[in-house]
């Protein structure tokens, strides 16, 4: 029995195929014009194209010079203590270094923007300073025998005691507030030394500045509280953003 012979398949190559080829053919064509253009630039601007070819087809380089340009962009301002610590100083100023501008001009307003208006509402002198008293003076724990007495005035021969030194947790507990004021930082520490100058007597027996009472004086300590808290909050999370790597 003879075997018969199959025709061979003369159907054209597969488009894949024909791709591959027009691909090879432009690439080819690509290589020549870019090496005539390359041919007619000047001779140093050759060595630096064919340096910066060579630095990028590195895997060695490439990754220090990643390494360099990470190291580089982030430094201090990607440290959580120094961002925590640059937004008490000055609130959104975190942000700020992080690289969220927006963020940081907007929590910096609002939060400088009630404490201002809590001191407007309320005077100045609402900032209860710890350790000192109505009249500016520091307060002295002044002791005698089994007894204590907390006064601005304490007898010259009496054995006495800045409050703070002697019993400063008593004296915190007595202003709970003010934890939450100092938390605006240097503003909020200003505005304390301005109401103990502004408590000082003046010539006529007076204080500089009035005290407001009532609410007018609890609705000022509430907002420089809430300043103060808001800020707080500004600070954990823009030491927390710095801690993960967010921002730029």
């Amino acid at each position: 029995m003879i075997a018969k012979s199959r025709p061979t398949s003369t159907r054209p190559a597969s488009s894949a195929d024909g791709r591959d080829g027009q691909a090879e053919v432009f690439g080819l064509e690509d290589d020549q014009k870019r090496g005539s253009r390359l041919r007619a630039t000047p001779r140093h601007v050759r060595a630096g194209y064919r340096f910066g070819l060579a630095l990028a087809r590195c895997p060695a380089m490439a990754t220090v010079s990643a390494l360099m340009s990470t190291s580089a962009r982030g430094g201090l301002a990607r440290n959580p203590i120094v961002v925590a610590i640059a937004s008490w100083l000055l609130p959104g100023a975190g942000y700020w270094l992080v690289g969220q501008r927006d963020r940081a001009l907007t929590v910096g307003i609002t939060v400088l923007a009630l404490f201002v208006l809590g001191l407007l509402i309320g005077g100045v002198r609402l900032i209860d300073v710890p350790g000192y008293g109505d009249h500016g003076k520091p307060l002295m724990v002044v002791t005698q025998g089994s007894n204590e007495q907390v006064t601005e005035n304490p007898p010259p021969d009496a054995r006495a005691g800045w409050v703070m030194a002697v019993h400063p947790l008593d004296e915190i507990r007595n202003k709970p507030w003010a934890i939450a004021q100092v938390m605006l930082g240097p503003v909020a520490l200003a505005a304390g030394a301005g109401s103990v100058i502004a408590s000082h007597p003046s010539g006529s027996r007076l204080a500089i500045g009035a005290r407001s009472h009532s609410r007018t004086n609890e609705l000022g300590t509430l907002y420089t509280a809430v300043a103060g808290m808001l800020n707080l909050l500004a600070i954990i999370d823009s030491a927390h953003r710095a801690s993960r790597g967010e921002g730029r």
